[in-house]
């Protein structure tokens, strides 16, 4: 049987980014969706071995859906939009990793805004960021060129 994708990326997620993610899903900023929040939860319970899990929509209406009938349409949108807040955690987390990165969005934000005073010092810091990088791999390359 082909795995599905919110299995698949479930797997993808070592313990600790698997909390992290409840951080992410229980913001205000990512998640408006009580319901997301709901069906974190219930995965929660597969969080020491996902290889272990199985999605079954008539459990899953149940814990994320107590008051309604079983509607399948609606627990497959429910899992769907979990599958885009997965994938933007994990774009969060790359872009966290990456201070270069940021600095060069913060840069086109700032520039953007026309805020020259805030440009040139985020310029400077990027800059000074930069050249203390021994790694000079695809990143800063791609930082540098930005820059």
């Amino acid at each position: 049987m082909r795995e599905s994708k919110i299995v698949e990326l479930l797997k993808g997620l070592s313990s600790s980014e698997f909390k992290k993610l409840g951080e992410f899903v229980i913001s205000p900023l990512f998640n408006k969706s009580e319901n997301l929040i709901l069906l974190y939860d219930y995965f929660s319970k597969f969080s020491k071995d996902f290889n272990e899990i199985y999605i079954d929509y008539s459990e899953i209406s149940a814990f994320a859906f107590p008051e309604e009938k079983f509607n399948e349409s609606k627990v497959r949108s429910l899992i769907s939009k979990f599958v885009r807040l997965i994938e933007s955690f994990f774009v969060y987390l790359e872009f966290e990793k990456n201070f270069g990165y940021q600095k060069v969005l913060l840069l086109d934000a700032l520039n953007m805004r026309n805020l020259p005073k805030s440009f040139k010092a985020t310029l400077n810091e990027a800059f000074e960021y930069q050249n203390k990088q021994y790694s000079r791999d695809e990143d800063y390359y791609y930082n540098q060129m930005y820059i």
